[in-house]
């Protein structure tokens, strides 16, 4: 069977990065688009039980191996890591738009990074240095005049941030 497109060919990264920002950048539209129609809890809790769906013969699968022995830590987890951060993402959709908050929720490396530095004691190098420095200051200018006028503080903007912090 002959491929269209082989995966060494110089195309490949470009058309797969392409393909996987379409993917993730849609699912902010998504969310503002079923704001019109439900609450933020309803949105969140529609978002976690369709992948739920989805990733349910994975469950199956392996259910006599982890779940039945850690359904509740699996629960505990499944409701701090995905049900919050769904809910927390829908309120913030509210009063922001939806390329902000996509851009927001690209701080998760900032705060991976944070995590590792200040509670598993991780080294890191200048160049990660400046990234993350980088990376901050243009999370606090998105912050600070997100709101439409120079000196406005869109707060909504915090509740992804808040997010991004407390559940990596």
């Amino acid at each position: 069977m002959k491929r269209l497109l082989r995966t060494d060919s110089k195309i490949f990264p470009f058309l797969s990065l392409g393909i996987l920002a379409l993917i993730w950048g849609s699912s902010f539209i998504l969310i503002k688009r079923g704001l019109e129609a439900y609450s933020p809890v309803q949105l969140g809790a529609l978002r976690v039980v369709i992948s739920g769906l989805v990733l349910l013969p994975f469950a199956i699968k392996s259910y006599k191996q982890y779940l039945k022995q850690y359904w509740k830590k699996f629960l505990f987890f499944a409701i701090i890591s995905n049900l919050l951060p769904a809910i927390l993402f829908a309120k913030a959709e509210m009063e922001l738009s939806s390329s902000l908050t996509g851009i927001l929720n690209s701080t998760t490396p900032i705060f991976t990074f944070l995590i590792g530095i200040f509670i598993y004691k991780a080294k890191f190098r200048f160049n990660q240095a400046f990234g993350l420095t980088l990376g901050i200051a243009g999370s606090v200018v998105l912050i600070l005049f997100s709101g439409g006028d120079l000196g406005d503080v869109n707060f909504y903007a915090f509740l992804l941030c808040w997010q991004q912090c407390f559940t990596e």
